[in-house]
């Protein structure tokens, strides 16, 4: 994970204090290249040690779980809470991607990260929220971009079909 990364998903953090935690990777419609390809996972809670499941939802099945993860034991700290890292890669399934038709050029998949402490799906991001940040060239302040752009919904990942 790039420092860059980390500190705009820190700075971005400590505008959700009130929330139990996020993924801040991947975003809503990231197209991740081909959809063989790792992709990588990471956010954070409130919580030290938390177990932290990334899911894909199966189309028959629901969600089942493609990756576990556990926050670090020390935290990041900021705006008086304590924020715990957690991160890696997953692969996600073959079953997880669908084509709209059957010649189409891009698949898509849902993907989504649940807090085992807190028992409930972390917050997300649309993947072009920093983009719009006003540190960034954008034309928004930061807590209207979080009432904007984040959800505690699964991602929609977007990679080529073949």
């Amino acid at each position: 994970m790039s420092k860059t990364y980390l500190i705009r998903s820190l700075l971005l953090l400590f505008a959700l204090a009130p929330l139990t935690g996020c993924m801040t990777g991947p975003n809503e419609g990231d197209f991740i290249g081909s959809h063989y390809e790792l992709v990588d996972t990471g956010g954070f809670t409130l919580n030290p040690n938390e177990r932290i499941e990334v899911q894909a939802k199966h189309p028959t099945l629901g969600w089942i779980t493609i990756g576990n993860f556990k926050t670090k034991s020390y935290s990041h700290s900021g705006f008086g809470y304590d924020w715990y890292q957690w991160g890696g890669k997953v692969q996600v399934p073959s079953w997880a991607w669908s084509k709209p038709y059957p010649s189409a050029w891009i698949a898509k998949a849902k993907v989504r990260a649940f807090g085992n402490q807190t028992s409930c799906v972390l917050m997300n991001f649309k993947s072009d929220w920093v983009s719009h940040w006003n540190p960034y060239g954008g034309d928004k302040e930061l807590n209207q971009l979080v009432t904007e752009a984040g959800h505690a919904a699964p991602v929609t990942l977007r990679a080529w079909a073949y």
